[in-house]
């Protein structure tokens, strides 16, 4: 009886409807559920391709673009680019028939530079804070946008009719097209002017094949050493050099710029070419007029005196900052070039290394004491063992195929405590590229300040217990090659090493401070 009472409840309920069933939705990937929902009356299921709506949105921005009776030339040329399905959430700064009728369509890689010259990333009105604001396109160039009392202009042209919303993006009307403007190494590689340089700097470039893409790529190995300056996104300034410029520097520089033996190249001349373009590229986007500043070079060279080393100089503006050309390289001539290389111990990026010596800089401000840039370095002890060795190596980056004088100029220990009148005792070694093009590493100098024959022992220097020394280490010194260097990446092949001398018996002790406080290395050239 209970079994039949069950049946009849259970028919009651599916032909009253109470209950009613249910579809059930699953994703499988690789034999695993990764989705499941129950649904109820599913008639069908649609799947669309992931871009589906951003392709549809772009075919309503172009054909609002195509229906705009000013603006169909430009619609052209975007199908021309193959552009059409690419136009969801971007601005388009699109010039009028009339501006393009001079652009043969049949140049497709032409009418591609000006359709992505002309279409930026986002959504772009003309409401913004402020007078003007940074347009970037689709090929990373960035133009500027300004207003005015009386219109709004992109890169000098005129905005004839603004913020015309279509589907996800904004349309502008422009009287002309936004031309391409060449970034630094654009114009370096690709303008006018400078064939000598161009030749150089070109005669670096490789094309390889990409092996993930099998593509065709072109390299350039001194975008290794030229930081960015093929970039949008950052500011340099570069000095270029007319040939009659390149022409000068060559002469003067080739003296200075022996480079070890390289079978595979001139390596003479090619270190000449490269000092001539090493100091040229300079943080910022610069204005040579400037009289009071110091501008600074990615190598590390400051340029004193640019309004005149620059003087008469024709800037081409370019997307990533100024170009100088130059029909002479003034840094170069006596009064500017073969300077003094100083080494501040304090700087931190001139990659020091030590051993068994923990540094701190210090400010030598109120203590009366004349120490470069206010500031020098204290290396302390991190080991009591008589076989431990102190020291330091200091990198020096720039030297020339030149004589030197070397100094080390040290702060006494009376710098920070009046009473302790010790002296410290030190040794030097040298690292350097030998007459042979092979590298020299730590050979000692002697008590005459030149270097000790192999496996001699290194003479022992001792500084002044209560004012600063500037230590003679290197007397008249020929370095054999040149030593240029463009920025972080190039190698420094000349490399200084203070080692304490002092030792740790009583008597030394008593007698030497083992703390060495450094402020600089010098290196004199000897005229």
């Amino acid at each position: 009886m209970k079994r039949l009472l069950y049946l009849t409840c259970i028919l009651f309920l599916f032909c009253t409807g109470v209950v009613k069933a249910q579809d059930s939705l699953f994703f499988y990937k690789s034999g695993d559920i990764i989705y499941r929902e129950s649904k109820d009356l599913i008639d069908s299921l649609t799947f669309l391709p992931i871009d589906y709506y951003e392709k549809y949105r772009s075919n309503v921005v172009y054909n609002d673009l195509k229906s705009n009776s000013e603006l169909t030339r430009f619609a052209q040329m975007i199908q021309i680019a193959g552009y059409e399905k690419q136009l969801d959430n971007v601005t388009i700064w699109a010039p009028i028939n009339s501006a393009l009728n001079q652009i043969n369509l049949s140049d497709v890689e032409l009418v591609k530079k000006i359709v992505m010259n002309n279409i930026s990333k986002s959504k772009t009105s003309t409401w913004f804070d402020g007078d003007s604001i940074q347009v970037t396109m689709i090929n990373n160039k960035s133009y500027v946008l300004k207003k005015t009392s009386t219109a709004y202009t992109l890169d000098r042209n005129t905005i004839l009719t603004p913020n015309l919303y279509s589907a996800n993006s904004v349309i502008h009307v422009l009287n002309n097209y936004v031309t391409y403007k060449m970034n630094i190494w654009e114009y370096i590689t690709q303008g006018n002017g400078h064939d000598l340089m161009k030749t150089y700097v070109n005669s670096h470039s490789k094309t390889t094949t990409d092996l993930s893409t099998g593509k065709e790529v072109q390299t350039n190995d001194l975008l290794d050493q030229i930081p960015n300056i093929n970039i949008e996104n950052n500011l340099y300034s570069a000095i270029i050099p007319s040939d009659d410029a390149w022409k000068d520097a060559y002469t003067k520089l080739y003296p200075y710029c022996a480079a070890a033996n390289d079978s595979l190249t001139n390596s003479h001349d090619e270190a000449t070419k490269f000092a001539i373009i090493h100091n040229n590229f300079l943080i910022g986007k610069l204005k040579a007029s400037t009289t009071d500043s110091i501008f600074t070079a990615t190598s590390g060279f400051e340029l004193k005196k640019p309004a005149v080393v620059l003087e008469g100089a024709q800037i081409q503006e370019l997307t990533n900052g100024n170009c100088f050309n130059v029909n002479q390289l003034k840094m170069y001539n006596p009064e500017y070039w073969n300077k003094e290389i100083r080494i501040e111990a304090e700087k931190y990026d001139i990659n020091r290394t030590t051993s068994n010596y923990a540094i701190s800089t210090v400010s030598a401000n109120g203590t009366g004491f004349d120490v470069s840039r206010g500031y020098y370095i204290s290396l302390s002890p991190t080991s009591s063992s008589s076989i431990a060795k102190l020291n330091i190596n200091f990198p020096i980056p720039n030297t020339l195929s030149a004589k030197y004088n070397v100094y080390c100029v040290f702060v006494p220990t009376s710098i920070v405590d009046t009473t302790d009148l010790r002296p410290s005792k030190v040794k030097f070694y040298l690292s350097y590229i030998g007459v042979n093009g092979v590298k020299v590493i730590n050979n000692a100098v002697s008590v005459s300040h030149v270097l000790t024959k192999p496996n001699a022992a290194a003479a022992i220097f001792t500084t002044y217990p209560t004012t600063s020394t500037k230590m003679l280490v290197l007397k008249d010194f020929q370095f054999p090659f040149s030593n240029l260097i463009l920025n972080e990446k190039t190698p420094v092949t000349v490399v200084l090493k203070v080692e304490n001398a002092s030792g740790v018996s009583p008597i030394e002790l008593a007698n030497f401070n083992r703390t060495l406080r450094i402020d600089c290395i010098i290196l004199e050239p000897v005229q």
